[in-house]
């Protein structure tokens, strides 16, 4: 057996009140993580509820899942129809005596997460019938305005709380949600992970494919700051900073290293309107190609992009009806190769920025912040 010091997570909320996001979502995380486990083993905890979440430390907990005497094996679509669990966190199907399966699991994950919260249960009543009939009612859940949620951790505990299992948030669903993401759950091998994306960046850096390079090391840093809680506060953490620190700047370097150079426009790029005189669509491609230069001019890159696209496709289909031996059409196949040049110089730029790969430390040790916040003041109380 392993002893936890931190108490269980329902005196948790009793002597703090509501738990910040973040802090939540480091909890659930870790549960979601057990149930995972539970699921693989074909067990259906049934109990669920803060009285039975363990925190193993009062300084940086983690949860463990405790007491499975209501637990049951059950596969796959296989059911139960025993009543059990704690009525304030048992699922609508349970009291309807019909059968239920696992699923019941996560209607008290919702009710969990709803506590932790908001610091009180979704269902408040005098007495069990009362309760009963509030848990059975078709009403709305009511969810307070007055605590700021963001929208993927509302969105999960809606998904959650849905009365009828059938239309519940699947398993399979809540380990792949965005505020669980059981994938990217951090580890020693998360670690060698983020090395490999490392090593793999320099290669494409030294190759000058600087968008590959890119990508992979913001992949390594999105990693490596997932590893961060990992490190205990001290000169390693430091450190570890540091070097994602100097990822992210480089990341941004190679950034600024793709952003598009602005040639002076030729003379001979300069519009003719009697050379074209007679290709009314090519004057009107190169007038548009004009606007892509001003545009470019200006660092208006999507516009400019979209532009030059518009440009080329028009003198292609030119060039597809005109015998390109002529004179003429040589020098608009070399209009052509110029914007697209423009056009590829832009586009790169344009992936890069537009994959969002603008990264924060900021928020990495939130979770570690706000439980030192809500602890500083006061000295936990465990029972």
């Amino acid at each position: 057996m392993e002893y936890c010091g931190g108490g269980d997570l329902g005196s948790f909320i009793k002597h703090y009140g509501s738990v910040p996001e973040a802090v939540t979502r480091r909890f659930f995380r870790q549960l979601a993580s057990a149930i995972q486990y539970m699921r693989a083993m074909n067990v259906a905890h049934m109990d669920l509820k803060p009285q039975n979440i363990l925190l193993t430390n009062q300084h940086k907990p983690c949860v463990k899942v405790s007491d499975f005497g209501l637990s049951q094996y059950l596969k796959k679509n296989e059911q139960a129809s025993s009543f059990r669990g704690s009525p304030l966190y048992m699922a609508p199907e349970i009291f309807c005596r019909e059968p239920y399966d696992s699923r019941v699991d996560l209607w008290s994950c919702g009710v969990i997460l709803y506590e932790c919260l908001y610091g009180i249960p979704p269902f408040t009543a005098h007495t069990y019938s009362e309760l009963v009939v509030q848990i059975l009612s078709q009403q709305s859940i009511n969810y307070p305005t007055n605590v700021h949620l963001s929208s993927v951790c509302l969105n999960l505990l809606q998904a959650l709380l849905v009365r009828n299992p059938h239309e519940r948030i699947t398993f399979e669903r809540l380990f792949t949600h965005p505020f669980v993401d059981l994938t990217k759950l951090s580890s020693s091998a998360e670690l060698d992970k983020a090395n490999s994306y490392v090593m793999k960046s320099q290669q494409a850096e030294s190759e000058d494919n600087l968008v590959e390079a890119i990508k992979l090391l913001s992949n390594a840093v999105q990693t490596y700051i997932r590893c961060l809680e990992l490190f205990d506060e001290g000169e390693e953490k430091v450190k570890f900073r540091e070097k994602i620190k100097a990822y992210l700047e480089h990341a941004e370097n190679m950034k600024e290293r793709l952003r598009p150079v602005i040639m002076e426009l030729p003379l001979s790029q300069s519009l003719d309107q009697v050379e074209w005189d007679d290709w009314p669509q090519v004057r009107a491609a190169e007038l548009v190609a004009h606007t892509a230069y001003d545009l470019e001019r200006q660092e208006q890159w999507n516009a400019a992009l979209s532009k030059y696209t518009l440009a080329i496709e028009s003198a292609m289909h030119v060039l597809s009806n005109e015998n390109r031996g002529t004179e003429r059409s040589i020098k608009l196949q070399r209009k052509v190769s110029s914007w697209l040049s423009a056009a590829e110089r832009i586009k790169k730029y344009v992936d890069v920025m537009n994959d969002d790969y603008e990264i924060s430390m900021n928020s990495t040790d939130e979770a570690d912040k706000q439980l030192h916040q809500i602890t500083a003041n006061k000295q936990c109380i465990i029972s």
